[in-house]
């Protein structure tokens, strides 16, 4: 699913939650930035998606159309069907990894990342022998746990003991090797979705 359909989907799916809900709180919720939102909202109304009725205390209201509706319910089949074919394929790709972690002889592992795919890691790792050793996000952590797991930003990751350290991202990968090795981790114990090391 393209990365615009995608935001049209969610758009679409938290309006219909909430037809009263600002730009600004959508924002919040789909981690887009607020000037995104609004370019995403005005095309869906020049589709004729849904219209815009102003309601007391400034406030907008979002009703769906015929045609949004229907839309609505075919982004939703796409989505279903994307996310279906993701969660196999990520399911392969940690399965993977996981194994090339135990023959490097990993056994604690950080996972770098807060978003979905680093969820599905804390679940499949459970069907190894390996365990979570933390977590470290990119950004300032907005959690203490996930999935059980201590949160930590990237400094922190020395509160860790652990062997290995596996990327969960597949969009900035490259930029988090680069992180994790300025911050002292050895490249060799680096892994990532696409291929494993990243020697």
């Amino acid at each position: 699913m393209e990365r615009d359909r995608l935001h049209e989907y969610n758009i679409l799916e938290e309006i219909s939650r909430d037809e009263t809900i600002s730009q600004r709180d959508l924002a919040e919720r789909l981690n887009l930035s607020v000037g995104l939102v609004n370019a995403f909202i005005k095309r869906l109304i020049g589709k004729g998606y849904f219209k815009v009725t102003t309601i007391p205390r400034n406030r907008v209201r979002y009703l769906f159309t015929p045609k949004g509706i229907a839309e609505k319910s075919r982004l939703s089949l796409e989505y279903l069907r994307y996310s279906v074919t993701f969660y196999k394929h990520i399911k392969g790709s940690l399965t993977e990894v996981f194994r090339k972690m135990k023959v490097a002889g990993g056994r604690r592992v950080v996972i770098w990342g807060g978003g979905e795919i680093s969820e599905l890691a804390c679940l499949y790792i459970n069907d190894t022998d390996l365990k979570v050793a933390g977590v470290v996000v990119p950004e300032k952590p907005r959690r203490q746990t996930l999935m059980g797991h201590p949160v930590r930003s990237p400094e922190q990751i020395v509160d860790f003991e652990f062997d290995c350290v596996l990327v969960a991202s597949t969009e900035d990968a490259f930029e988090a090797v680069d992180c994790l090795v300025e911050l002292g981790v050895d490249r060799e114990r680096i892994f990532t979705l696409d291929g494993g090391r990243t020697k």
